[in-house]
């Protein structure tokens, strides 16, 4: 048995013991008899109070002998003044199933309360997670002396080659025109998406086309990335940043005709989200938060907080599921989604406030949106906005991806054609367009460097299956996946300059932190790089004893394992194609084979989230301006913290140090701090690499030169509610 599915009480003590180690203050009778399993228990000279860390003043007050002579450890809690006893030994080898040959330590552990019997509780197997190191002091990657430079743009006919700060300045210039009403923006999506449920989003493809339909009390601007009103007009908050009072806007419709008020708010905040809200009048909610905002404009993880979609209480209310308590549980699975499980809601049913409603899906065809009559934003002479007429999805599916054009190739023929109106552009593509564009009327423009990631993850989740008791991870490739050494290894086995150079066309930059130079201050230059450095690399395997002793080509790890797994990625692109085939080939170099799978970019989504049976994907995620927007990918409980999702409580000491600054990132005032915060979170994640990062492409685009209301920024060329046609 896991530790994610414990009992709650016995999980609070487990993950304490794990958690603290050494930092303990221990009494100094304790001597001769400590329990030897977890190793993690702490010895007579333990250290110092673990309250600085955030996780209180724990003492070990005695050992006592049950009337079976076992050793019990009396644990008591300053912050309750309550004692516990805990008993744990070690598990004997082939208990509990899969443990045979685990890299963990799985020991048994019995929690006795107060008040207990002697033989109240079982014993229930534990395991304590043991990062697999090896120590190879000597060729470790070092992190440089000072800051790197800026990063530059030499291929850029430009004054300037600081794209970040031209980019920036365009937005601080911008101002609205009053456009024109009429027709259509029409963009390819280079996969459908599964649903129009804001609860339940897990790939981009649906949160950019539930931007358009459905708002928060508040919105991100473009251009300038600043927060502004959205469903709230107004807002005040109490001095420590806690209890906001948020004035509604008045005569706001939902899509169907019904008026939207406070009492949508109050719905949306007491099902789907901790703060407790209360409604003032049918226009006016306090919000309290648990903890202060970023800064006083909100500035925090917009998916979360007060930039979050509310849903229209009429309709979502009577649909939604609770619990055997009585208490709300969550909305059906198929609520909204593309393929709506009988008798749910189907996308036809979307309700949102948004500038466009939903107007049909046609699929492996096109989505088309709407204009929202009733929308409540004006321009500057009092028009109604949006100007457009409806925004039009359309999909490039490659009828065989093995044969004839893929998705890319069909996109750009699409936009030459004039069917699509802007599309994304790697390097090669941007320069092969250059000749055509004023014969063809479009542009291109960079937009300077991406804020999406895109990266190699190992699978390091101990976790089993619950139906068979199958492992995610096969016990020998957990032990690889697991040891540092072998992840920074195959970080310097990846020809990053290769990769620019091929797949980007001289238009990309290697990436070693997890936040983009776009994101300004907030990127740190002083991570630990991992070069192309195949000599480093097979010397640091070396170090683990990994040898290629049968001569094969492929290392055999110190069980005589041959490393051997599947890295899976998603089908459709020929850039991703030689990025995975560079990568493929540095591992080759090092005596690592891995068989590289293509599957959906949906089927990648479900092994992330919910099967977790895989050993290695390619994959990159999407980012921002501002780094709190990844709190689900860095905190050790996120669902999208693939290498291990959702943990009870940190399994490494460096997962626990980056859930303590993550905490104290989002919820720090001051500019500084957080970017202080920011930085060191990077310089662990470069230092562990639970995700080995690749390259960053530089955002291109190509854009028919018919719209009004446009400019680039680090944000985009556009806000759509304001965009027009001037061909019309």
């Amino acid at each position: 048995m896991s530790l994610k599915s414990l009992p709650a009480s016995w999980i609070a003590i487990a993950c304490l013991v794990c958690a603290l180690g050494a930092v303990l203050i221990v009494a100094s009778r304790v001597e001769a008899g400590t329990p030897q399993c977890p190793s993690t228990w702490p010895q007579a000279q333990g250290s110092a109070s673990a309250s600085g860390q955030g996780l209180g003043h724990i003492e070990f007050e005695d050992f006592f002998d049950d009337s079976n002579d076992e050793k019990w450890f009396v644990v008591r809690s300053a912050d309750s003044n309550s004692y516990t006893t805990i008993r744990a030994y070690p598990a004997a080898q082939g208990d509990g199933g899969y443990i045979t040959g685990s890299p963990d330590e799985v020991c048994f552990l019995v929690v006795r309360r107060p008040g207990d019997t002697e033989d109240a509780a079982e014993p229930t197997q534990v395991v304590f997670p043991k990062e697999q190191e090896d120590s190879c002091p000597g060729i470790l990657a070092t992190r440089p002396a000072s800051a790197f430079p800026a990063q530059r743009y030499p291929h850029l006919e430009t004054a300037h080659q600081d794209v970040p700060t031209d980019l920036q300045r365009n937005a601080l210039d911008f101002a609205f025109e009053v456009g024109q009403r009429g027709g259509t923006l029409t963009l390819p999506m280079g996969e459908e998406p599964h649903t129009y449920n804001p609860r339940h989003v897990d790939d981009a493809y649906s949160g950019i086309v539930i931007s358009y339909i459905h708002e928060g009390l508040t919105g991100i601007s473009w251009p300038d990335n600043e927060i502004e009103p959205a469903l709230a007009e107004s807002w005040s908050h109490s001095e420590d940043g806690r209890t906001w009072t948020m004035n509604l806007r008045r005569g706001v419709k939902w899509h169907d005709g019904q008026d939207f008020d406070a009492d949508d708010v109050v719905f949306t905040y007491r099902h789907f989200h901790d703060e407790p809200i209360k409604k003032i009048d049918d226009y006016t909610v306090e919000i309290v938060f648990l903890t202060p905002q970023v800064d006083p404009d909100f500035r925090r993880d917009y998916e979360e907080h007060l930039t979050v979609p509310i849903l229209p209480q009429h309709i979502v209310e009577p649909v939604v599921i609770f619990n055997d308590e009585g208490n709300f549980y969550d909305l059906p699975d198929g609520f909204w989604n593309v393929h709506p499980d009988p008798g749910d809601p189907t996308p036809a049913d979307v309700v949102g406030t948004g500038p466009f409603k939903y107007h049909s899906h046609v699929h492996g065809e096109s989505i088309t949106l709407v204009r929202n009559d009733d929308y409540w934003l004006r321009d500057a002479d009092g028009n109604p906005l949006p100007y457009l007429d409806a925004v039009v999805f359309r999909f490039y599916f490659p009828p065989d991806p093995a044969q004839g054009p893929d998705q890319e190739e069909l996109e750009i023929a699409a936009f030459r054609a004039g069917e699509i109106d802007a599309i994304d552009l790697n390097g090669r593509r941007f320069e092969e367009l250059r000749p055509y564009q004023e014969a063809e009327n479009f542009y291109l423009q960079p937009l300077g460097p991406d804020f999406d990631r895109g990266f190699l993850v190992f699978n390091q989740n101990p976790g089993q299956d619950a139906e068979n008791g199958e492992p995610f991870v096969d016990p020998e490739k957990l032990v690889w996946f697991r040891t540092k050494v072998f992840r920074q290894a195959v970080s310097h086995s990846i020809d990053r300059d290769r990769i620019i150079r091929e797949v980007h066309s001289g238009h990309g930059f290697k990436q070693w932190a997890f936040i983009s130079p776009a994101a300004g201050d907030f990127h740190n230059r002083r991570v630990r790089r991992y070069e192309y450095d195949l000599a480093q690399a097979n010397a640091m395997l070396d170090c683990l004893g990994w040898q290629d002793t049968d001569r094969d080509g492929i290392r055999e790890d110190r069980s005589g394992n041959d490393i051997v797994f599947t890295i899976e990625m998603p089908q459709g692109s020929a850039a991703s194609d030689t990025t995975a085939n560079i990568i493929q080939e540095g591992l080759q170099a090092i005596g690592v084979q891995a068989e590289v799978r293509r599957i959906t970019f949906r089927e990648i989504v479900l092994k992330l989230l919910d099967n977790y049976q895989w050993d290695a994907i390619i994959i990159g995620l999407t980012g921002g301006p501002d780094p709190d927007g990844g709190f689900r990918v860095w905190h050790s409980s996120g669902h999208l913290h693939m290498w291990n999702p959702e943990q009870e409580s940190p399994a490494t000491t460096w997962e626990a140090q980056i859930d303590s600054l993550l905490v104290k990132a989002v919820t720090e005032l001051d500019h500084d701090k957080r970017v202080e915060y920011y930085h060191e979170i990077q310089e662990i994640v470069a230092e562990q690499s639970p995700v080995l990062f690749t390259t960053l492409s530089e955002r291109l685009v190509a854009v028919r030169d018919v719209f009004g209301n446009t400019t680039p920024t680090l944000r985009g060329l556009w806000d759509a509610r304001y965009l027009y046609r001037t061909d019309q």
